[in-house]
């Protein structure tokens, strides 16, 4: 068995928790800074982000979500969105 703390040891840290708060924090601060649009790809890794930009829209940010399952076609679609002549 590895060293280490216990899980169960008091004060232990729930990363799923702090992987949560995090994505919200992250955000709140882009919404606050004029994000309006996120491109995800779905997968495990970034669930916490999707989960967090998802409740945002939902909670009336003004952000528009598009999913795009290949990374590389995602990048792509977000730079066209990017510079897109209807938003700087």
């Amino acid at each position: 068995r590895p060293r280490g703390r216990d899980p169960s040891e008091r004060g232990a840290v729930n990363t799923a928790d702090l992987n949560r708060q995090q994505a919200v924090q992250l955000v709140e601060t882009l919404t606050t800074l004029g994000l309006r649009h996120a491109v995800l790809s779905p997968g495990a890794r970034n669930t916490p982000l999707m989960l967090a930009l998802h409740d945002a829209a939902i909670d009336g940010a003004d952000l528009k979500l598009h999913s795009v399952i290949d990374e590389r076609a995602a990048a792509f679609y977000a730079l066209g969105i990017a510079q897109a002549p209807t938003r700087p």
